[in-house]
């Protein structure tokens, strides 16, 4: 009988320790489970598409260098002077200029 009262009731933390550890546990198990809950929420709402490189069309679009600084961009973004092709109207009006 003796025994069966020993393991029926729970020591108690008495330690600084002890309690400090308790604590720590009790804190991650309660971040692991509210973490969880926000998750499976988030499952409801569809991630956010993408953003793709297709024009109106639904085609890819063609990437044409700028002929001045080299940098690449849509061809429905660029400016076009003389067969060339430019990412801003100011690299346009340098490159006409000279």
């Amino acid at each position: 009988m003796q025994i069966a009262l020993c393991l029926s009731r729970p020591a108690p933390i008495t330690s600084p320790v002890a309690k400090l550890l308790t604590i720590l546990v009790l804190g991650i198990l309660v971040y692991l489970i509210v973490s969880r809950m926000r998750r499976g929420a988030d499952r409801s709402v569809p991630p956010p598409r993408a953003p793709s490189d297709r024009s109106a069309t639904g085609r890819p679009e063609d990437m044409v260098r700028c002929a001045v600084c080299g940098v690449h961009l849509p061809r429905s973004e660029s400016f076009t002077s003389r067969g060339q092709f430019y990412c801003t109207d100011e690299h346009r009006r340098s490159a006409t200029r000279s």
